[in-house]
């Protein structure tokens, strides 16, 4: 292997006629490499040539990248998914005392606000209608359109709904 220590002189071109910005971006480039510990690089220098074993050595170069890139990636989707849960398992447990203590220091205040500014944040509510999630649309038609809804006719409104695509 050739060895691959040097520096490119400054805006010297290589075979590809590709120039560095930097006289140090290559030796920046395998410093990175060797931190993180990836392949080296191949020396380049004026009238460089690549052969096989550098195409080789830049191939491996960039899977071994593109494998630590798809390693980050997986950790940082799953410790924001653990953040997320957290976050939504706090607001599931503290979010009514929140609430409760929101509109107590608001009426407090004269109760024009939906917010009040406290040291470490806003803390606020907004009040929207009632909101139903649906998890299995098939079954609730099923179960409105069954004799056992009957009673609960108050409470199902429908809308008929003609397909103008059909």
């Amino acid at each position: 292997m050739k060895d691959s220590t040097a520096k490119p002189a400054e805006n010297e071109p290589n075979k590809n006629n590709a120039t560095f910005d930097k006289a140090d971006d290559l030796e920046q480039l395998r410093q990175d490499f060797e931190t993180i510990g990836i392949c080296k690089l191949p020396f380049v220098e004026d009238g460089y040539v690549m052969d096989e074993d550098d195409a080789e050595m830049i191939m491996r170069s960039i899977r071994a990248v593109q494998a630590e890139k798809k390693t980050i990636k997986e950790f940082y989707e799953k410790k924001l998914a653990q953040l997320v849960s957290a976050e939504k398992g706090i607001f599931r447990v503290f979010g009514s005392y929140l609430e409760e203590l929101a509109v107590r220091l608001i009426k407090d205040q004269g109760g024009k606000k939906k917010s009040i500014t406290m040291p470490w944040g806003v803390l606020g509510f907004r009040m929207g209608p009632d909101k139903m999630e649906i998890l299995d649309e098939d079954k609730l038609i099923a179960f409105i359109t069954s004799d056992d809804a009957l009673a609960l006719t108050d409470l199902v409104k429908s809308k008929l709904h003609i397909s103008k695509t059909e």
